[in-house]
């Protein structure tokens, strides 16, 4: 199938990401096709059912030739008992990151957070982890982490420091809040401003990315709050906060619907289904 594609782009089609073929691209393409089987003939390599090798090279392709955005290699939810876990998805990276064209590449460790539920479902971290990673991968390399929970309820020096020090550099923040995509949380609408997210994370943190909730209208609400938080420093109130954006909600009836009822969609399961209108 690789082949095929590569066949494909010779005759001056586009790649599957729509992107017409350059001979550049086209040598990336075939880069990335034979690091891909050299990866499979040393064994270290798993097929996920339901992938097109065809649509997902050109992407993957694309990806790393484009110098816009952060290309995110995520190793999270997936078994952690493969043999130099850490030194294996290190050389990964470095692969890739000699040829990605974007100048941030960012990773997600397979145990990206101190919460035991990770080694509940993914089996023990192995020893020194993520001590390996931080040695391993180049200080370019940025490294989220969720905090000391996967859906951690906020974050402290205390909190970034102890990660810190075991990577050997800042953490990029993989905050979920406000996301609810999972089995129970998508049951619940997380509406209200972020909280325990104090300004000198700016400081303290390599970035900040804020994983929003399946409704992407609503997830404004929240996601303005965390820029609230950032800008206003010590000032920032989010009780106070909210008020300022239910007064200014362009359709005062719902704001008024949301100031009763916001803290019910947060805590009580399936109370935000009645809002889901407001998506169309």
């Amino acid at each position: 199938e690789f082949e095929q594609a590569d066949a494909r782009s010779d005759r001056g089609q586009t790649t599957p990401s729509g992107v017409a073929p350059t001979p550049e691209r086209r040598l990336l393409w075939r880069d990335t096709r034979d690091w891909i089987e050299q990866v499979r003939a040393a064994g270290q390599l798993r097929d996920v059912s339901g992938a097109s090798w065809e649509s997902d090279i050109g992407q993957i392709t694309a990806l790393l030739d484009s110098e816009q955005g952060s290309p995110a290699v995520l190793f999270d939810d997936v078994p952690g008992d493969f043999a130099r876990l850490a030194e294996r998805q290190a050389a990964t990276l470095a692969d890739l990151a000699a040829v990605a064209a974007a100048p941030r590449v960012v990773m997600c460790p397979t145990y990206y957070s101190f919460d035991p539920i990770l080694e509940q479902l993914f089996g023990p971290m192995p020893a020194g982890y993520l001590e390996d990673l931080g040695r391993l991968l180049d200080l370019a390399v940025e490294i989220f982490w969720t905090g000391s929970h996967v859906l951690a309820p906020g974050f402290s020096d205390t909190d970034i420091d102890a990660i810190a020090r075991r990577m050997g550099r800042k953490p990029t923040l993989w905050d979920n809040y406000p996301v609810n995509d999972g089995r129970k949380s998508s049951r619940f609408l997380h509406l209200l401003p972020v909280r325990q997210r104090p300004a000198q994370l700016a400081q303290w943190c390599a970035g900040h990315f804020a994983n929003p909730m399946n409704q992407p209208q609503l997830s404004r609400l929240p996601l303005a709050s965390l820029a609230a938080s950032y800008g206003g420093g010590e000032s920032y109130d989010p009780d106070r906060y909210w008020q300022q954006q239910l007064a200014a909600f362009p359709d005062q009836v719902l704001a008024a619907v949301l100031a009763r009822d916001a803290q019910r969609f947060q805590q009580v399961e399936g109370a935000g289904t009645v809002v889901d209108r407001t998506e169309q």
